[in-house]
C-alpha cells in the first residue's frame, strides 16, 4: 500500500519570532523582507498573517 499520511511527515514548521517581527514591521518592512529576513517565502507570511498572534504582532509593530 502507498501514500497516505505518516507520522512526522512533510515540512518542519518554521518558528517566526513575534518580537522580531514586530520590530521590522515598525520599520515598515514590506512582506518581501519579512520573507528574507526570517528565510521563509512571501506566501508563508501571507498565510500567517491570517493568524491572530501573528496578525496582532505586525499590527502593533506598524503602528509604532
Amino acid at each position: 500500500m502507498h501514500g497516505g499520511n505518516r507520522p512526522g511527515a512533510g515540512r518542519k514548521a518554521i518558528s517566526i519570532d513575534l518580537v522580531e517581527l514586530e520590530k521590522l514591521c515598525s520599520l515598515h518592512c514590506t512582506d518581501e523582507d519579512l520573507a528574507a529576513f526570517f528565510g521563509v517565502s512571501v506566501r508563508t507570511i501571507e498565510t500567517r498573517r491570517k493568524k491572530p498572534e501573528f496578525s496582532e504582532a505586525m499590527n502593533r509593530g506598524r503602528a509604532k
